[in-house]
């Protein structure tokens, strides 16, 4: 039985026994996000060079050109509802204007990431050399990723939000954990305004009232392009036929209480 998230397919050499493999696909609950440090000086401080960035994110494009388990562009952490922002559509010649009218002078930056996704970082490094932008990418080890001084150094992120289906203490992790990169990556007046305003959506007794607070914190935030929604993945999990009861977790996990062999039946 294998898992995959990233360009799913049948096990190596299997792939002449279709019949003997099954698989399960399903969209993860979560997106891929780019942050930008606000509390490092760089080009990334002024507003518009984050818009131009988005500008850039040719995110249909990148599905396309890079496939594998990217599936849908995000326009909020869940893929199907809960839709936060409109992304901008690809516009080179505006990107490049925003950039001038900043004053944009050719500054390199340099973008973190986990091994997983440096072909994500690859592509969004060329896009953004489109327009004149220097991107250095930095594959970091897991424990480098968790160090909030190495962290803290990234002019950007590159990383993947896998939730669960009780999303809303997720997202309000994002804002609160000292070790979140979104947290990490804003400024502190950012950060005392969003406490404040978490603070009063924890004391709402009513669910869906939380829901809008928090959907107007993450509006407000991305009205500041402080991160940019990325994209959507799906996972596939592949398993021999011969395995019965298989059921998929939200973090794409297979529940092996459950699972069970079925007896091959022998020919009389």
């Amino acid at each position: 039985m294998i898992s995959e998230h990233e360009d799913p397919g049948l096990p190596p050499g299997l792939e002449e026994k279709d019949a003997e493999w099954n698989s399960i696909d399903r969209l993860v609950l979560g997106c891929s996000l780019l942050t930008f440090n606000m509390n490092k000086e760089g080009p990334q401080q002024h507003i518009l060079f984050r818009k131009a960035i988005d500008l850039l994110l040719d995110r249909e494009g990148m599905i396309k050109e890079l496939g594998g388990s990217r599936v849908l562009p995000a326009k909020g952490f869940l893929p199907d509802t809960h839709m936060i922002v409109s992304n901008p559509e690809y516009h080179l010649v505006e990107a490049k204007r925003l950039l001038s009218e900043m004053g944009y002078k050719g500054e390199q930056l340099c973008i973190y990431i986990y091994p997983q996704h440096e072909q994500d970082a690859l592509w969004i490094r060329n896009q953004c050399a489109l327009a004149g932008i220097q991107v250095n990418v930095l594959v970091c080890s897991e424990q480098e990723m968790v160090d909030l001084p190495h962290i803290k150094k990234a002019d950007m992120i590159l990383y993947q939000v896998i939730m669960e289906s009780g999303y809303e203490l997720h997202l309000i992790e994002a804002l609160e954990q000292r070790n979140s990169y979104v947290r990490v990556h804003m400024d502190d007046s950012m950060i005392e305004a969003v406490e404040q305003r978490v603070a009063d959506l924890l004391a709402e007794p009513d669910q869906e009232t939380r829901i809008r607070q928090m959907d107007a914190i993450y509006v407000d935030l991305q009205k500041e392009k402080t991160f940019l929604f990325v994209l959507h993945r799906f996972f596939r999990t592949s398993y021999h036929s011969s395995i019965r009861g298989i059921k998929i977790s939200d973090l794409g996990w297979v529940d092996f209480r459950r699972v069970w062999f079925a007896q091959a039946s022998s020919d009389k």
